[in-house]
Protein backbone atom coordinates (compact mmCIF):
# COMPACT_ATOMS: atom_id res chain seq x y z
CA UNK A 1 0.00 0.00 0.00
CA UNK A 2 2.96 2.24 0.79
CA UNK A 3 4.73 2.20 -2.62
CA UNK A 4 1.00 2.93 -4.49
CA UNK A 5 0.42 5.91 -2.06
CA UNK A 6 4.32 7.08 -3.29
CA UNK A 7 3.02 6.80 -6.61
CA UNK A 8 0.14 8.76 -6.72
CA UNK A 9 1.41 11.15 -3.97
CA UNK A 10 -0.96 10.69 -1.15
CA UNK A 11 -0.76 9.44 2.47
CA UNK A 12 -2.53 6.09 2.38
CA UNK A 13 -5.44 4.79 5.50
CA UNK A 14 -3.91 2.11 7.05
CA UNK A 15 -5.03 -0.74 9.06
CA UNK A 16 -7.89 0.50 11.84
CA UNK A 17 -8.27 3.57 10.45
CA UNK A 18 -10.00 2.03 7.57
CA UNK A 19 -13.40 2.13 8.33
CA UNK A 20 -16.73 2.16 6.21
CA UNK A 21 -17.36 5.79 7.31
CA UNK A 22 -14.15 7.25 6.92
CA UNK A 23 -13.67 5.46 3.66
CA UNK A 24 -17.21 6.66 2.52
CA UNK A 25 -16.09 10.29 3.40
CA UNK A 26 -12.99 9.87 1.70
CA UNK A 27 -14.45 8.34 -1.74
CA UNK A 28 -16.27 10.99 -2.79
CA UNK A 29 -13.05 13.70 -2.95
CA UNK A 30 -10.86 10.53 -4.49
CA UNK A 31 -10.09 10.23 -8.49
CA UNK A 32 -8.36 7.18 -7.58
CA UNK A 33 -9.44 4.39 -4.66
CA UNK A 34 -6.88 1.44 -4.07
CA UNK A 35 -8.66 -0.89 -1.45
CA UNK A 36 -5.97 -3.69 -0.21
CA UNK A 37 -8.07 -5.72 2.21
CA UNK A 38 -9.91 -8.98 1.36
CA UNK A 39 -12.72 -9.92 -0.91
CA UNK A 40 -15.21 -12.42 0.32
CA UNK A 41 -17.42 -14.90 -1.20
CA UNK A 42 -19.97 -17.50 -0.85
CA UNK A 43 -17.58 -20.74 -0.04
CA UNK A 44 -19.68 -22.96 -2.12
CA UNK A 45 -20.56 -20.91 -5.15
CA UNK A 46 -17.62 -18.99 -5.77
CA UNK A 47 -19.36 -15.82 -6.36
CA UNK A 48 -20.52 -12.70 -4.45
CA UNK A 49 -23.78 -12.86 -3.02
CA UNK A 50 -26.13 -9.47 -2.90
CA UNK A 51 -24.89 -9.09 0.50
CA UNK A 52 -27.43 -6.00 1.35
CA UNK A 53 -26.85 -7.50 5.28
CA UNK A 54 -23.61 -9.05 6.91
CA UNK A 55 -21.26 -10.82 5.95
CA UNK A 56 -19.66 -7.86 4.01
CA UNK A 57 -18.03 -8.28 0.30
CA UNK A 58 -15.17 -6.58 1.56
CA UNK A 59 -13.29 -7.37 4.96
CA UNK A 60 -11.51 -4.26 6.56
CA UNK A 61 -9.88 -4.45 9.63
CA UNK A 62 -12.30 -2.42 11.55
CA UNK A 63 -15.37 -4.40 9.96
CA UNK A 64 -16.85 -4.55 6.54
CA UNK A 65 -18.59 -3.43 3.29
CA UNK A 66 -21.70 -4.37 2.08
CA UNK A 67 -23.44 -3.69 -1.35
CA UNK A 68 -25.94 -1.54 0.83
CA UNK A 69 -23.03 0.41 2.68
CA UNK A 70 -21.74 1.19 -0.98
CA UNK A 71 -24.68 2.42 -3.07
CA UNK A 72 -26.49 4.58 0.37
CA UNK A 73 -23.21 6.21 1.47
CA UNK A 74 -20.81 6.44 -1.50
CA UNK A 75 -20.75 9.13 -3.98
CA UNK A 76 -18.13 7.64 -6.59
CA UNK A 77 -19.30 10.65 -9.63
CA UNK A 78 -15.68 12.13 -9.42
CA UNK A 79 -13.81 8.55 -9.05
CA UNK A 80 -12.18 7.91 -12.45
CA UNK A 81 -10.81 4.71 -11.00
CA UNK A 82 -11.07 1.93 -7.96
CA UNK A 83 -8.45 -0.98 -7.59
CA UNK A 84 -9.87 -4.11 -5.71
CA UNK A 85 -6.39 -5.61 -5.22
CA UNK A 86 -8.14 -8.61 -3.08
CA UNK A 87 -9.33 -11.76 -3.99
CA UNK A 88 -11.85 -12.60 -6.05
CA UNK A 89 -13.41 -9.06 -6.19
CA UNK A 90 -14.38 -9.38 -9.83
CA UNK A 91 -16.52 -12.28 -9.11
CA UNK A 92 -20.34 -12.47 -10.74
CA UNK A 93 -23.09 -13.83 -9.17
CA UNK A 94 -24.62 -15.92 -12.42
CA UNK A 95 -28.08 -17.14 -10.54
CA UNK A 96 -29.73 -14.11 -9.64
CA UNK A 97 -33.45 -14.56 -11.14
CA UNK A 98 -33.12 -11.10 -13.15
CA UNK A 99 -31.17 -11.10 -16.19
CA UNK A 100 -28.17 -8.72 -15.34
CA UNK A 101 -24.85 -10.03 -13.47
CA UNK A 102 -24.85 -9.08 -9.73
CA UNK A 103 -20.76 -7.89 -8.67
CA UNK A 104 -19.25 -5.79 -6.47
CA UNK A 105 -18.12 -4.20 -9.73
CA UNK A 106 -21.17 -3.24 -10.90
CA UNK A 107 -22.35 -2.10 -7.61
CA UNK A 108 -19.18 0.27 -7.32
CA UNK A 109 -20.57 1.11 -11.38
CA UNK A 110 -23.69 1.74 -10.05
CA UNK A 111 -23.00 3.99 -7.19
CA UNK A 112 -20.77 6.20 -9.82
CA UNK A 113 -17.51 4.55 -10.19
CA UNK A 114 -16.12 5.11 -14.34
CA UNK A 115 -14.07 2.12 -14.08
CA UNK A 116 -12.94 -0.69 -11.89
CA UNK A 117 -10.02 -2.95 -11.43
CA UNK A 118 -10.88 -6.22 -9.78
CA UNK A 119 -9.86 -10.15 -9.88
CA UNK A 120 -11.08 -13.11 -10.69
CA UNK A 121 -9.19 -15.51 -8.20
CA UNK A 122 -7.54 -15.38 -4.93
CA UNK A 123 -4.16 -13.74 -5.59
CA UNK A 124 -0.99 -14.07 -4.55
CA UNK A 125 0.47 -10.97 -2.42
CA UNK A 126 3.77 -10.63 -3.57
CA UNK A 127 3.11 -10.73 -7.50
CA UNK A 128 -0.40 -9.18 -6.96
CA UNK A 129 2.05 -5.94 -5.10
CA UNK A 130 4.80 -6.50 -7.80
CA UNK A 131 1.69 -6.05 -10.63
CA UNK A 132 0.03 -2.94 -8.89
CA UNK A 133 3.09 -1.13 -8.49
CA UNK A 134 3.77 -1.56 -12.32
CA UNK A 135 0.94 -0.41 -13.15
CA UNK A 136 0.54 2.90 -11.29
CA UNK A 137 4.23 3.66 -13.01
CA UNK A 138 2.11 3.13 -16.25
CA UNK A 139 -0.49 4.87 -15.49
CA UNK A 140 1.08 7.66 -13.71
CA UNK A 141 4.51 8.07 -15.39
CA UNK A 142 4.57 6.82 -18.38
CA UNK A 143 0.76 8.09 -18.75
CA UNK A 144 -1.00 5.19 -20.34
CA UNK A 145 -5.36 4.77 -19.67
CA UNK A 146 -5.96 2.29 -17.46
CA UNK A 147 -6.52 -0.73 -19.45
CA UNK A 148 -3.20 -0.43 -21.26
CA UNK A 149 -1.21 0.01 -17.99
CA UNK A 150 -2.69 -3.00 -16.42
CA UNK A 151 -1.77 -4.64 -20.16
CA UNK A 152 2.02 -3.77 -19.80
CA UNK A 153 2.32 -4.72 -15.91
CA UNK A 154 0.73 -7.76 -16.74
CA UNK A 155 3.20 -8.79 -19.75
CA UNK A 156 6.34 -7.35 -17.33
CA UNK A 157 5.39 -9.60 -14.74
CA UNK A 158 5.04 -12.38 -17.11
CA UNK A 159 8.27 -11.81 -18.65
CA UNK A 160 10.60 -10.30 -15.61
CA UNK A 161 13.08 -12.34 -14.24
CA UNK A 162 14.62 -12.17 -10.62
CA UNK A 163 17.36 -10.76 -11.14
CA UNK A 164 15.25 -7.77 -12.71
CA UNK A 165 12.27 -7.90 -10.21
CA UNK A 166 14.94 -7.42 -7.00
CA UNK A 167 16.30 -4.67 -9.59
CA UNK A 168 13.77 -2.58 -10.30
CA UNK A 169 11.52 -3.07 -6.85
CA UNK A 170 14.38 -4.65 -4.06
CA UNK A 171 11.85 -3.41 -1.24
CA UNK A 172 8.78 -5.54 -2.74
CA UNK A 173 10.53 -8.81 -4.23
CA UNK A 174 12.23 -11.22 -2.45
CA UNK A 175 13.22 -13.75 -4.59
CA UNK A 176 13.97 -17.79 -3.33
CA UNK A 177 18.22 -17.67 -2.94
CA UNK A 178 17.80 -21.17 -4.39
CA UNK A 179 16.00 -19.57 -7.81
CA UNK A 180 17.92 -19.18 -10.96
CA UNK A 181 18.21 -15.24 -11.24
CA UNK A 182 17.48 -16.22 -14.95
CA UNK A 183 14.18 -17.76 -13.85
CA UNK A 184 10.81 -15.89 -14.63
CA UNK A 185 9.04 -16.20 -11.06
CA UNK A 186 5.64 -15.46 -11.43
CA UNK A 187 5.49 -16.45 -15.53
CA UNK A 188 2.36 -18.88 -14.91
CA UNK A 189 -1.17 -16.73 -15.58
CA UNK A 190 -2.05 -17.89 -12.08
CA UNK A 191 0.27 -14.58 -11.14
CA UNK A 192 -0.31 -12.27 -13.61
CA UNK A 193 -3.30 -12.45 -15.25
CA UNK A 194 -6.42 -12.76 -12.23
CA UNK A 195 -6.80 -8.70 -12.65
CA UNK A 196 -9.21 -7.06 -15.44
CA UNK A 197 -10.58 -3.62 -16.31
CA UNK A 198 -14.39 -2.80 -16.28
CA UNK A 199 -15.64 0.38 -17.58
Amino acid sequence: MKAVAAQLGVRPLLNRTVTSKRLAQEASRSAIIHLACHGTQWAEEAHFDMAWSPPAVLRLRSGGLTFQDILTDWDLRSTDLIVLSACDTGLVNFFQPWDEFAGLSHVLLQAGAHSILSSLWSVDDESTGLLMAKFYHSLTTERLAGPLALSNAQRWLRESTASSLVREFPELYHPDPKLCVNARPFAHPYFWAPFYYTG
